[in-house]
């Protein structure tokens, strides 16, 4: 069952919302919120963590990378992981959370997809506790640590993304 939601002050005119547990006796006929888990089946083994990493910087990403990942629901907290893989082909979906919470920018002549090329990586949680840190389909962000690169590193890679060379 989801966490047990505290009850809110409602006017007389607004629809009641459930509070408690979804299955309370005072909960029948009010309405649920979108976004409401109300059941998960599986085990702690199942979860997973994602991320999306735009083509311009997927060169940055070296295979082991580490990452730190925080919620939005707990931004206070952040977990440790290691990237375990970038898929070979670009992201064609997205997942509705990071759409309906504008992490991802959607192509307006492409309903559907993202309107900018996005590889998805594939992140593994360090920490055995990493479940109890966020609920599920929780989204956040993720800063995965690449190699220190010099000033003259830095600046070829802006010409090249800057400017169009042709020899």
């Amino acid at each position: 069952l989801p966490p047990n939601v505290p009850d809110r002050s409602q006017r007389p005119d607004e629809p009641a919302f459930w509070s408690g547990w979804a299955i309370d006796r005072q909960s029948q006929g009010a309405w649920i919120e979108g976004q409401t888990l109300l059941c998960w089946i599986g085990t702690a083994d199942d979860l997973r963590v994602s991320s999306l990493i735009p083509q311009t910087e997927i060169e940055l990403v070296p295979d082991d990378a580490e990452a730190t990942v925080r919620f939005l629901s707990r931004p206070e907290d952040a977990a440790s992981c290691v990237l375990e893989s970038v898929d070979e082909t670009p992201a064609v979906a997205v997942d509705r959370e990071l759409v309906i919470n504008h992490f991802v920018a959607m192509s307006v002549t492409e309903p559907g997809r993202p309107a900018e090329t996005l590889f998805q990586a594939k992140i593994r949680p360090v920490a055995a506790d990493f479940q109890d840190l966020a609920p599920l389909y929780a989204t956040g962000s993720a800063s995965l640590r690449t190699r220190p690169r010099s000033l003259a590193e830095r600046m070829w890679r802006i010409i090249c993304h800057t400017f169009s060379f042709e020899l």
